[in-house]
């Protein structure tokens, strides 16, 4: 694999690691599915990186969640936009959140104000770390487990990307037009 960005990586690890880091606190998809990826190319050493991981994502929602009781005390507009996003979850929050955290880490824009919410409803952060720490772990295994062995079939398929181009491009194509039919027939019965 040939680039720059990549090969300083190799050079500085530590700072690959730091962005994992703080990348997890902000955006954890994203970043936890690239990190895997670049685990299982050789970038990152396993272990180093599952205890980054691990450690950004409690850390990080657990600032969350106290960012949520702060706020909600010191800013009320914070607070009135808050539980407008959020106010259909507060049911299951307060009596399911190991399944509502869970749910809430694929539901892109949703989780940080729901672990924000959690705070502000006054659920014991004994309970948030419980259900937070599951739900966490079956989340990394998930994304992380998709990044990680994406890599393994990257590697075998990439002779065939030229390939992979044409039908992306072919599928998008065919996407745009039958949306296109579709948008004017529904137009017409209008």
């Amino acid at each position: 694999m040939h680039s720059i960005l990549l090969n300083y990586l190799l050079w500085w690890r530590p700072a690959g690691y730091i962005i994992v880091f703080l990348g997890m606190m902000i955006e954890g998809d994203a970043v936890l599915f690239s990190a895997a990826f670049l685990t299982h190319r050789g970038f990152f050493d396993f272990v180093n990186m599952a205890v980054i991981v691990v450690a950004s994502v409690l850390i990080g929602d657990s600032l969350w969640y106290w960012l949520g009781m702060w706020l909600d005390r010191k800013f009320p507009a914070v607070h009135q936009w808050l539980e407008r996003a959020t106010r259909p979850f507060d049911a299951h929050l307060v009596d399911r959140p190991l399944r509502t955290i869970f749910i809430s880490k694929f539901a892109y824009g949703l989780h940080h104000p729901l672990l924000m919410r959690a705070g502000v409803l006054g659920i014991s952060y004994k309970n948030f770390l419980k259900s937070d720490i599951v739900s966490s772990a079956a989340w990394i295994a998930i994304v992380g487990g998709i990044g990680f062995f994406s890599s393994v079939s990257f590697f075998l398929a990439r002779r065939f990307l030229r390939f992979a181009e044409v039908a992306l491009l072919l599928g998008l194509l065919i996407f745009f037009f039958v949306w296109h039919f579709i948008s004017k027939s529904t137009k017409a019965k209008l």
